[in-house]
């Protein structure tokens, strides 16, 4: 299977990409995990499924536009269900990928003298006692349930983390019937305040304001207390969450001498910031770089989207957290950049229209960003709530403690991949995902040097679990 652009990510940023490259004749396979496309905030019902007032907000009509002109499109092949656990390079003077898929039928493989990459970010880890209680859940996962289908995953819940998405996610656990106990906040009120210090910023984003005001409304409303400088300290529970431990934390976000105060819930979703998903971008070698209120490790770009690995194209998130209208802006410009990589750019001046208006966009689109990340940075906060005791890999159990005695015995380690060697954190079914950003951060504190200097995980192949089975029974003369 052969096409002109792979596009891995059927999010915001993929879609309005895919618009744009077929218009121009290039044959186009969009592959995403999910059973339909839009991603995260576009999350759609199950085929067949109706429910009531889905994304009825004007704030997400631009992207549901964008979604149904795609999916209307008989030009753009889709891959559904559709996992990529790895892309290498084709040797030949045109840059070429081949990209190794797995779905319900095995494992395939594709290639494209193209490749785009809007994979888009995942909920923030955090680690402290009792985080792998059952029950404990990312807002994200929460989300998942009641955005698309209205369905309660909980009968009591807390949200506690800095992102404003948390209100939002309250609002639809409300909307959907069920109850939540409280919404916590680790930064001051203060800090939110600052926004009214950008009255030009909310003036021209005054929708989205709005809308959050609306769900904040709704939140009170329902007798949903919203609370300010305090945090989850600790889960409880014998085989699942019955208490969260909350404590309070001063302008600096550190624990202060007040009481703990405990809150009945058997749902706790953290809410604290976003990590970009750059596992394929880095294991084509694609250079990152290192930005904690952007994401984590983002893959580093030219104005055309083109990564430091020639023909490979990048958008959305893994780039830098901004939202799903500059994704959509971003896959738009990653779009002309690779017609202008294909056609030549003295071919291309019949664009400079639409390309100058989408920078335009984008631009716009940055300050918005720029303004909640200023909001929403949960800054040392996480690290508020590491003790030895609480688990950083999931997946092997390896605790906050094992990784401060590593450091300590081993003090020629200063890098993340050495670390994974020596307490095999981030070897499990998540490849690192949720404790790649802990370790890093705890790697860097106690080295005294910057992230960018430890370096994330080696990406390896495959970049999320294959079962045995369907590679043994795969081979290319099979495609």
């Amino acid at each position: 299977m052969n096409y002109d652009v792979v596009i891995v990510g059927a999010g915001p940023a993929g879609i309005a990409a895919a618009n744009i490259l077929v218009e121009q004749s290039l044959s186009v396979l969009l592959i995403d995990e999910q059973a339909r496309a839009g991603g995260q905030i576009f999350r759609q019902p199950p085929k067949g499924w109706t429910v009531k007032n889905w994304l009825s907000s004007k704030i997400y009509r631009d992207g549901i536009n964008e979604l149904r002109k795609a999916e209307a499109n008989s030009l753009i092949r889709w891959r559904f269900r559709t996992t990529v656990a790895g892309i290498s390079r084709v040797a030949g003077a045109e840059p070429a990928f081949r990209v190794f898929a797995e779905d319900a039928n095995g494992v395939c493989e594709i290639e494209s003298r193209f490749l785009l990459l809007a994979t888009g970010c995942h909920d923030m880890s955090v680690s402290f006692p009792g985080a792998t209680l059952p029950g404990v859940m990312m807002a994200g996962g929460i989300q998942a349930f009641v955005k698309s289908q209205q369905i309660v995953p909980g009968e009591c819940f807390v949200l506690v983390g800095t992102h404003p998405l948390q209100i939002i996610v309250a609002d639809q656990i409300l909307k959907a019937g069920g109850k939540v106990a409280g919404v916590y906040f680790g930064q001051p009120l203060s800090r939110f305040l600052r926004a009214f210090k950008a009255p030009a910023t909310l003036f021209r984003f005054s929708g989205k304001f709005l809308f959050f005001l609306g769900c904040i409304c709704r939140v009170l409303l329902a007798g949903v207390g919203i609370h300010f400088g305090r945090t989850v300290r600790r889960a409880l529970g014998k085989e699942a969450l019955e208490q969260v431990e909350l404590m309070r934390l001063d302008s600096q976000g550190q624990p202060t001498a007040s009481a703990t105060q405990a809150v009945a819930a058997d749902r706790l979703g953290l809410c604290f910031s976003f990590i970009a998903s750059s596992e394929l971008a880095r294991q084509l070698g694609a250079t990152v770089r290192w930005s904690a209120p952007e994401g984590g490790f983002l893959v580093e770009h030219d104005q055309w989207m083109q990564s430091s690995v020639p023909g490979l194209f990048v958008a959305g998130e893994i780039t830098a957290v901004a939202g799903a209208d500059a994704a959509m802006e971003e896959g738009r410009l990653a779009a002309f950049g690779i017609i202008r990589k294909k056609m030549g750019a003295q071919q291309c001046t019949e664009f400079t229209t639409q390309i100058d208006a989408v920078t335009r966009r984008l631009q716009k689109h940055e300050q918005f960003s720029t303004l909640l990340r200023a909001l929403s940075d949960p800054e040392d906060i996480p690290k508020t709530l590491l003790k030895d005791e609480a688990i950083v890999c999931k997946c092997e159990q390896v605790s906050v403690g094992d990784i401060h005695s590593m450091l300590t015995d081993n003090q020629f380690v200063s890098t993340a991949s050495s670390l994974k060697l020596l307490t095999r954190a981030g070897m499990g079914l998540c490849q690192g995902r949720y404790c790649q950003h802990i370790l890093v951060r705890l790697i860097a504190e106690q080295r005294n040097i910057p992230e960018q200097q430890v370096g994330p995980y080696t990406a390896q192949f495959p970049s999320k679990p294959l079962a045995v089975a369907k590679i043994l029974e795969w081979s290319p003369e099979s495609q």
